[in-house]
């Protein structure tokens, strides 16, 4: 026969169990926020950084044909057409 001294301790154990459970899940639930404010954080920081490496690589395009714009008018002021369409074209 269980005595009710018994009882009374099998009942606060799984109040604390029960306890410990909602605690663990209120735990993962705050780790899965911390997670998925990371995954934003790095997305956020990738677009960043490609859209940098995109201005960058636009800025370089736009220097080069510039440049061989001038190498064209310069060569044909040298009387080198040939030559000058072929930059012009690169450009």
């Amino acid at each position: 026969m269980v005595s009710q001294e018994h009882k009374t301790m099998a009942e606060k154990v799984g109040q604390v169990a029960d306890q410990a459970g909602e605690k663990m899940g209120q735990v993962a639930d705050q780790a899965g926020e911390k997670m998925g404010q990371a995954v934003d954080q790095a997305k956020q920081q990738t677009t960043s950084r490609l859209e940098d490496g995109r201005e960058q690589v636009a800025d370089s395009l736009y220097t080069t044909a510039h440049a061989l714009r001038q190498t064209g008018q310069q060569l044909r002021e040298q009387d080198q057409g040939t030559i000058a369409t072929l930059a012009d074209r690169t450009a």
